[in-house]
């Protein structure tokens, strides 16, 4: 999912942290009613014999429906968290470009984008609520109507045929759950174990994106630039995503001006990103930007980028930004 925000993390390590909690402390608090279980078979184990093989049974069948179940909550999951981004993105998207919005008269067509988007985000959610609902709903069924029935009728069928006493009805009813129970953990649980495996696939995702992050790059570009006073490139050749770049040679002394022109996406901003990263001795590429061994690129450390769009942090004061970067120049 692209949901994948340092919230999105941090709310995935804590749930992951809290299942593992209140799945072993549920067997922890059973340990003391397991005990008792080999009691339980020592004196029967006739009945035992006959009786766990039916419980596995009907508890199998009933763990593939929950399975089948909990795999449509976690797709309906995926599907709004992934609407639930776009629809982020598409918002500050538009936000940011409220004017340009504005001009091309395309506000009425935000607004349906934003509802359709939003209406698709209520109706996955609504599908994962109704499905969360039939496996709650299964769980109860099996337990009021299936299991507990059962483990009544054993245990009434051993009192009638004096197997044991009334005494040991209570032992027995709460060994044979709890035992139950501990042996049936991964069908009982699937709902929890499935989320889980989720929430633990995306942290492990987040764990290798930071290891790659600090992994040395072999996209360094110590072999690439150099000082000069002015730009100059030789044989140089670069790839972004599947554009292909070339530029034989080209010279700007200092006081010369130079044009680059072509359509949208021929590398035209790739290569000032390369010049600028030569020009602040960057040790690595831009990020996406590969370049090939055997160019030279010359830029001098005095070199500028001009934006089109000035960039200004949010939640800052303007005047504090044009300090700083006034400071910066100087």
């Amino acid at each position: 999912a692209s949901d994948l925000t340092l919230e999105a993390h941090a709310a995935n390590l804590q749930k992951s942290a809290r299942r593992c909690y209140e799945l072993a402390s549920r067997k922890v608090f059973s340990l003391p009613k397991l005990m008792l279980l080999p009691g339980v078979v020592a004196a029967h184990p006739g009945a035992v014999a006959v009786v766990l093989p039916a419980f596995l049974a009907l508890d199998g069948a009933k763990a593939r429906g929950i399975a089948a179940l909990t795999a449509a909550v976690e797709r309906r999951r995926r599907a709004a968290a992934t609407l639930r981004s776009t629809r982020s993105k598409v918002e500050a998207h538009d936000v940011a470009d409220a004017a340009a919005l504005r001009a091309a008269d395309g506000v009425a067509f935000s607004e349906k984008q934003w509802a359709a988007l939003s209406r698709a985000v209520e109706a996955e959610e609504a599908r994962k609520t109704a499905l969360e609902t039939v496996r709650r709903y299964v769980r109860w069924l099996y337990w009021s109507d299936f299991l507990t029935p059962a483990l009544e009728v054993v245990i009434a069928a051993l009192l009638e045929g004096n197997l044991v006493d009334a005494a040991e009805v209570w032992v027995m009813a709460r060994a044979l759950e709890d035992g139950l129970d501990t042996l049936l953990t991964r069908s009982r649980a699937e709902a929890e174990l499935g989320e889980l495996a989720t929430d633990v696939a995306r942290l492990a995702a987040l764990a290798d994106a930071v290891d790659a992050a600090k992994a040395p790059s072999t996209n360094t570009l110590d072999r690439v630039c150099r000082s000069g006073a002015g730009v100059s490139v030789e044989d140089l050749r670069f790839s972004r995503s599947v554009t292909r770049v070339s530029a034989n040679s080209f010279n700007v002394a200092p006081g010369e001006a130079l044009a680059v022109s072509g359509p949208n996406g021929c590398g035209k901003s790739s290569l000032f990103a390369l010049l600028q990263a030569c020009a602040r001795g960057d040790a690595a590429a831009p990020g996406g930007l590969l370049v090939d061994a055997g160019g030279i690129v010359s830029a001098p450390a005095t070199i500028a980028h001009v934006a089109q769009k000035p960039y200004c942090p949010r939640h800052a004061i303007p005047a504090d930004w044009l300090a700083t970067r006034a400071a910066g120049a100087d």
